[in-house]
Formats: structure tokens, C-alpha cells, sequence
């Protein structure tokens, strides 16, 4: 399924961070053909990472339960192009952070791989140090979430953690708010249809507006909600609007 790979030496960049590349510090997979840029293997492999590389999501074969990867880097298709979807697939299993390392330096394609669920973009004009701390703060973040128990009561998506039972929105810069019942029912609604857009007749016809059976209840509920709710820390709405067919929340959602 995955070639692996080890690495003892060392570049000036990776010795200056002080990491002792005796020991192992996780795993790494690379998911792309390889034919680009390839400082950013050298980088991690220096770094004392154990590499692993699929050509395609597909031949990678993740599954959650089975396989231990602290950090996912995307590589370009051929043509230097992004392959979203599978950006989008893999925030869903929430496996591990990802990083899209880019042929080029495209804004339009850097805020679409954001928005659907990469951590962070490195570009072909990113320095061998500037990679390494990407990588290292990456995998910083994935070792404090691998600290936290989870909670079988909460769900986590953009930079909001929801309590089931409290019904207490908490953003990771410390903000609380907390959903009234129609909005919370809302709001799980969008759960339950990540990644669809859900028309103004189906909220309607969903149980926690079953009683207003007005269009201006739906606009005034998904108004309320997306207020609280605001961006996803990129920039974008969590749920959008799409224009004269209804809302889509596509933001990946994770259990605990």
C-alpha cells in the first residue's frame, strides 16, 4: 500500500532546530505522483519522520482505526493542479493536519484547498526553514489534539466545538454561545447534510420548523445561526448561501 522510507542525515536547517533525528517523531504520508517539489520530503525526512507515499487517495487506502499518520502532504497532480476532492475527503476522516505543497502560487487555488479542509499551503518560493516550521507547528498541534480525551457529547468543525447536551458553542479563542432549540435542530440539520445544499422547503419541512411554515421563519433561523456561527477562520461563511437554490454547510465535522 505505501513505500516507506528512513533518513539519518541532516540539513543546516533541520540541525538548527535541535531535533534529534535519532529517534522517529511520527509518520508522515505523501499522497501525489512526486514529481514536483521535493524539498519538502527532504525536510521532513531529516526531521526524523518515517515517510510514507501513495500515488492517489485512493491507493492509500486510510482507514481511521487502522493507520497512524501525523501529518498528510498533498502533492500536485500532474500539471501542477490541486486535487480538491480529495483535500475535501480527507479533512472529512480528520486522520491527521494537511499540507498542500503547490507548484505554483495560485490565490484562488490556496483559498479553496483552506476552505475545504487543508491546514496550511506551501508555495514553490517557501525556504527550507520556512517548510521545516510548517511541518514542526503542523504536528505540534496534532500532538495536542492526540492529548485531549474525547468527548462522546461534543462535535468539532471550522473553530467551533458544539456540547450536545449544553447546547454551548466554544470557539478556539475562547467565545461561548450558546443555540436556542430551533437553531440547534438547524444546525444539526446541516450536519446530517454536510456537503448538500439544503433548499428552504426542506428546512421548512424539517421537524424543528414543522410550526412556523413560513419561508421567513427558514431566513430568519439561518440568519440568527449563521451570525453565531460566522466564518470558518479563513474568511468564509460556515454556511453559505447559494444563490435562488438554498444553504450548504461543507465544513468537515468530526465526533469527540
Amino acid at each position: 500500500m505505501f513505500d516507506t522510507f528512513q533518513t539519518k542525515t541532516c540539513s543546516p536547517a533541520v540541525k538548527a532546530s535541535g531535533r534529534d533525528v535519532g529517534e522517529v517523531a511520527g509518520t508522515t504520508l505523501f499522497i501525489g505522483a512526486g514529481a514536483g517539489d521535493r524539498r519538502l520530503e527532504a525536510v521532513v525526512r531529516t526531521a526524523g519522520f518515517d515517510v510514507r507515499r501513495a500515488v492517489s487517495l485512493a491507493e492509500a487506502d486510510l482507514n481511521p482505526d487502522r493507520d497512524d499518520i501525523d501529518l498528510i502532504i498533498m502533492e500536485t497532480l500532474p500539471g501542477g493542479h490541486v486535487d480538491f476532492t480529495a483535500c475535501h475527503q480527507l479533512a472529512a476522516l480528520r486522520m491527521a493536519p494537511i499540507l498542500v505543497m503547490a507548484e505554483r502560487d495560485d490565490e484562488t487555488d490556496r483559498i479553496l484547498a483552506l476552505e475545504l479542509g487543508a491546514d496550511d499551503w506551501a508555495s514553490p518560493v517557501c525556504g527550507e526553514r520556512e517548510l521545516l516550521a510548517k511541518v514542526r507547528a503542523l504536528t505540534r498541534r496534532r500532538a495536542r489534539v492526540s492529548r485531549t480525551a474525547p468527548n462522546p457529547n461534543t462535535v468539532r468543525f471550522a473553530n467551533w466545538q458544539l456540547d450536545r447536551i449544553t447546547r454551548e458553542l466554544r470557539r478556539e479563542d475562547g467565545v461561548r454561545t450558546v443555540l436556542s432549540t430551533a437553531e440547534f435542530d438547524l444546525l444539526n440539520l446541516f450536519m446530517r447534510n454536510l456537503g448538500r445544499v439544503l433548499t428552504r422547503d426542506e428546512i421548512l419541512s424539517s421537524s424543528s420548523h414543522n410550526r412556523a411554515r413560513n419561508e421567513r421563519s427558514v431566513l430568519v433561523s439561518v440568519f440568527r445561526l449563521r451570525r453565531k456561527l460566522g466564518s470558518d477562520g479563513a474568511g468564509f461563511d460556515i454556511i453559505r448561501t447559494v444563490r435562488s437554490v438554498g444553504y450548504i454547510m461543507d465544513t468537515p465535522v468530526t465526533e469527540g
